[in-house]
C-alpha cells in the first residue's frame, strides 16, 4: 500500500478488505459497477444501504469503493428505478461522507448510478444537477448508466 492510512471504518462488518484484487464488482437487483484495478491499487469495498447506515427511513446509496492509494471514494446505487431517486441517495451519502464519516479526511469524491433506464441528457432530474454541483460540474465525477457500468480506477 502505496498512502498507507487509517479509515474510522475499517474493521467494520459491513467492509471489505483492504484488498488490491484486480476487479471489484458490486452489484444488486441485476445492476452492475465494475472497477478494474489494473495498478493493484489498496481499495475497501463498503455496503453502506443496511450497513455502515443502517437507518431504514435515512437516504443513502447502496455500495461504495474506496482507494485507499488515491484517496478517492466512490458512491455507486444500483436502482432498480430512476435516475432522479438514484441522485438524491447519492447526494445524501455523500453529505453524510463528506461531512461527517470521512470529515478528517482529503478524499475526491466520484458518483455512480446504474439504472433500469436513462433519460435523455436534455431531461436529467434536478437532483442529478444539484449533486452535479456539489461534485464540481465535472461530468466525470457523477456518471449514470443504465444496468452496467466498468471504468478503471
Amino acid at each position: 500500500m502505496k498512502n498507507s492510512f487509517s479509515v474510522p471504518f475499517i474493521g467494520n462488518q459491513f467492509v471489505k478488505g483492504p484488498d488490491n484484487k484486480k476487479i471489484f464488482v458490486l452489484k444488486e437487483k441485476g445492476k452492475e459497477y465494475r472497477a478494474i484495478n489494473q495498478e493493484s491499487k489498496s481499495c475497501l469495498e463498503l455496503q453502506i444501504d443496511k450497513g455502515i447506515i443502517s437507518n431504514v427511513q435515512e437516504n443513502k446509496c447502496d455500495k461504495g469503493l474506496i482507494v485507499l492509494d488515491d484517496r478517492k471514494c466512490i458512491l455507486v446505487e444500483l436502482k432498480g428505478g430512476d435516475v432522479s431517486t438514484a441522485c438524491v441517495q447519492l447526494d445524501a451519502t455523500f453529505e453524510k461522507f463528506s461531512k461527517s464519516l470521512l470529515l478528517n479526511y482529503k478524499y475526491d469524491y466520484f458518483c455512480r448510478a446504474i439504472v433500469t433506464g436513462m433519460p435523455s441528457p436534455k431531461n436529467y432530474p434536478t437532483s442529478y444537477k444539484i449533486l452535479l454541483k456539489k461534485l464540481h460540474n465535472d461530468k466525470n465525477k457523477l456518471i449514470c448508466k443504465s444496468k452496467k457500468f466498468e471504468e478503471t480506477i
